[in-house]
């Protein structure tokens, strides 16, 4: 296998031909660390990086030899490597569906291929990806292999829905039937799959059978909770985490078997018309009705039960907030977005895609303003953006703030408590001996203002170096190609 030090000139990816300084030990002087364990800001610290390693962290004065690169960090801010922990890669052309992001394993390698270095341009060294396919587990290979710059990744299964799915796409596993659902989920394991990812429109029978047969295999089941099922069993069967936060509305509903059994006599009854209005309209009004009859008791007593599962959210507040405040000027005006992901620059048909009757402003609203009670009880937080991975899981981290959160636990929620999910707390998520040297300098304190982590001056991934003049032409570069897919 290639070393991923010995191949970091870059030729291969879309044309790209920036260098990466080849791994060797580098020493950051009287740097701020930014312990996410501990929750403080350490002041005129040392870091050393051997190789891909943390060799030392310290407040002793060192006088590094000669052979030591060294990286003055006076006034700089040191963090972990970020993780978006609910990514899509998107993969098809913009022309044809602008908005979707349910098509990772599509035949335009090159999508796939350009935004891996835009997530490293941005700070953000893992990601989740939540829609994968084998495409996507190839790329993965790639990146591991060297053969593509790119972020760690864990790479969840296609889309496991009903026979009805919510999204029709080539990207979906239909499901009907318990003995589907148990071969399905043996076929992705021997795949390769880093977890399961169950969706909306799957029947309970066979999101119970998912669950059986992922527990005698070894295999996560996270993703959507399925309309069909409560939160609540739903943790009691082992569901890892839930991502955008759905269900729990119903979950805390007065109203919640009432609501359930109407949804889900609407889903059967669902022609096959892959175009129905009446897919949406379902998913829609499964969101927002439930805050009409919520209890605040049982939604405090759901979120305790969460923390004494150790169970994951990942709120994906941003995708919501493109959904539902799609004219934010802070969006429309947002430079980053525009360059790099000009799908962005008119949010209005993901509005009208996902709440043409504009009733999710008020669930957006409403989860935004629960993070910090979820939060205080203990719940696991996860960040994820719902989009490509990079800029945006920045604009994701603002999110949970203005939700809250205190910057440090937005800081956590996506390094420590990523490398908790994934049980890799001993080897990433901190500033920390011994770990994989995945880390950010920064030249503003994100304590103060958690828009600070945007300030990047160096990235460092596995010991390699990505400083601010290197970045600045990856990124001219990465931006001359996304228009080219814009055009």
């Amino acid at each position: 296998m290639k070393s991923i030090t010995t191949i970091f000139s870059l030729t291969l990816i879309l044309g790209l031909t920036f260098q990466v300084s080849i791994a060797q030990t580098t020493a950051i002087k009287n740097v701020t660390i930014i312990d996410v364990l501990e929750g403080v800001a350490k002041p005129n610290m040392t870091v050393i990086i051997n190789g891909e390693k943390i060799l030392a962290v310290n407040q002793t004065k060192i006088t590094p030899s000669t052979d030591f690169r060294v990286i003055d960090g006076t006034g700089k801010y040191l963090i972990p490597g970020l993780w978006d922990m609910h990514m899509h890669n998107v993969s098809d052309t913009i022309e044809a569906i602008p908005w979707d992001f349910y098509y990772p394993d599509s035949k335009e390698k090159d999508m796939r291929k350009l935004y891996m270095p835009i997530a490293l341009a941005f700070g953000v060294t893992g990601v989740r990806e939540l829609s994968g396919g084998l495409k996507t587990l190839e790329l993965k290979q790639q990146i591991n292999s060297g053969e593509i710059l790119g972020p760690h990744m864990v790479v969840g299964s296609p889309l496991l829905d009903g026979p009805n799915p919510l999204f029709p796409t080539h990207q979906v596993i239909a499901i009907n039937g318990t003995e589907k659902a148990k071969d399905v989920v043996t076929k992705l394991h021997k795949q390769g799959f880093d977890f399961l990812k169950t969706y909306s429109f799957l029947s309970a029978e066979s999101y119970r059978a998912i669950h059986e047969r992922a527990l005698e295999l070894g295999m996560e089941v996270s993703g959507e909770i399925p309309i069909s099922v409560s939160v609540w069993e739903a943790v009691e069967l082992g569901h890892r985490t839930i991502e955008h936060m759905t269900g729990i509305e119903l979950a805390c509903s007065d109203q919640e078997k009432e609501l359930r059994k109407k949804y889900i006599a609407r889903i059967n009854n669902l022609n096959t018309d892959p175009t129905s209005e009446d897919r949406l309209d379902i998913w829609n009004k499964s969101e927002w009705e439930p805050l009409e009859t919520l209890n605040s008791n049982l939604c405090q007593k759901l979120h305790n039960y969460l923390a004494e599962n150790n169970t994951y959210i990942v709120p994906t507040l941003l995708i919501q907030h493109m959904a539902s405040h799609f004219n934010d000027p802070r969006l429309e005006n947002n430079q980053n977005l525009k360059n790099l992901y000009p799908w962005f620059a008119d949010l209005t048909p993901i509005a009208n895609q996902f709440d043409p009757k504009r009733r999710l402003k008020k669930i957006h609203d409403y989860r935004l303003k629960i993070i910090s009670n979820l939060n205080d009880a203990g719940v696991n937080i996860l960040a994820g953006s719902d989009t490509n991975a990079g800029y945006t899981l920045h604009l994701e981290l603002e999110l949970l703030v203005k939700g809250g959160l205190p910057p440090i636990d937005a800081l956590r929620a996506a390094t420590i408590e990523p490398a908790r999910y994934l049980k890799r707390e001993m080897e990433i998520g901190s500033v920390t001996p011994g770990k994989i040297a995945d880390l950010v300098l920064l030249n503003a304190n994100p304590l103060q203002d958690i828009s600070n982590t945007q300030k990047i001056e160096t990235v460092i991934f596995k010991g390699n170096l990505l400083d601010r003049s290197k970045l600045d032409r990856m990124l001219n570069q990465l931006e001359n190609k996304a228009k080219k897919w814009e055009d």
